[in-house]
């Protein structure tokens, strides 16, 4: 096989309004109903460097290989990486055999992970490329979900490296980017959802359980009032999960049985990729944010029912990264109500 194959074409995704839209707020999803995704590249490098980082070339003398990048680095970013890779690292062994790389500089993170770095896995198993070893950098030790998430693929190997440690591979096979993180190949994402649904064996029939993902343990982003709908939530028969408190494994189970799931923006809302055709998604948004679409995008991919609920009006400028939000009660029972009927 030569260098640089094309694995998947360039394709362009058509994608269905949210369930609720209203007219005044399609300019929070306009840029994301027509999306073009750009095509996917297969490389397989032979005697290829692999940094802790992530970061792979195809010597030590040459650049950085340009898909250990999410998007083009800008020079300041790449400068770093080079320093980092070159004079950060110590060289520990060569390895024999067909080594994967599924990771980028931007896999950090539940929902990288599940969003950008497994369909890369998925693709290489669905196009029968085998390997020997997948190559995990250092960041994965400190994921508890990342081994558990793997286990349904049967890797054959996972080398995971050690903070600045370099190794060569005899062989190394990388792929770009399935998809601008954010976007997604619906015939990937739908893949993976299978896997994970049959190896858990997640019920086909109709699910019956209504899931509100909160995020008053999570560091940041949380529902000021929460408290205040907790009764609301209750009330329409929700259970109220914490995503922190559970076992990949727990996640997977609850939100893939889950016939409604409803959250704040956030990592926990990267399960609904577990959950079944049909089911519905509601997202709390943050208000004037047309940016942050990954999960609309996502159900969308995965044939779920999207809804979305803004937050209130702040006096203050918000950060949808790190700013909490309120949310109006009155908004809230309104759209449970609308979800039942």
């Amino acid at each position: 096989m030569q260098p640089k194959n094309k694995l998947y074409s360039e394709t362009t995704l058509f994608r269905r309004w949210p369930k609720n839209i209203e007219e005044q707020d399609k300019y929070l999803f306009s840029k994301e109903i027509q999306k073009v995704i750009p095509e996917t590249n297969l490389d397989i490098i032979p005697d290829a460097w692999v940094s802790s980082y992530g970061y792979f070339k195809k010597t030590i003398f040459t650049s950085i290989h340009s898909f250990s990048f999410n998007a083009k680095p800008s020079w300041k970013e790449k400068l770093k990486a080079e320093i980092k890779f070159n004079f950060k690292h110590h060289t520990k062994e060569k390895l024999s055999g067909r080594a994967l790389v599924i990771c980028d500089n931007f896999s950090n993170g539940y929902f990288h992970w599940f969003a950008d770095a497994l369909p890369r896995l998925y693709a290489i198993q669905e196009n029968n490329i085998p390997f020997d070893i997948l190559l995990l950098p250092s960041y994965c030790k400190n994921e508890a979900y990342i081994r558990p998430s793997l286990i349904p693929f049967s890797i054959p190997s996972i080398y995971l490296l050690e903070e600045k440690e370099r190794v060569q591979a005899q062989q190394l096979i990388t792929l770009s980017a399935l998809a601008p993180t954010g976007n997604y190949r619906p015939e990937i994402m739908q893949g993976i959802r299978e896997i994970y649904r049959s190896y858990f064996q997640l019920q086909n029939k109709s699910p019956t359980a209504k899931i509100y993902i909160s995020r008053a343990k999570a560091a940041r982003r949380k529902i000021n009032n929460e408290q205040e709908l907790i009764p609301i939530f209750k009330k329409h028969g929700y259970e109220i999960a914490y995503m922190e408190e559970l076992s990949f494994e727990n996640q997977v189970r609850i939100v893939g049985n889950a016939k409604i799931v409803i959250s704040l923006h956030g990592a926990g809302l990267t399960n609904i990729l577990f959950m079944a055709p049909g089911a519905k998604v509601v997202e709390i948004r943050f208000p004037g944010d047309q940016h942050n679409n990954c999960y609309f995008s996502l159900a969308d991919a995965l044939d779920l029912e999207y809804y979305y609920l803004i937050g209130e009006e702040s006096a203050k400028k918000i950060n949808p990264h790190t700013d909490n939000i309120t949310v109006s009660p009155f908004k809230l029972e309104s759209l449970l109500s609308k979800l039942e009927s």
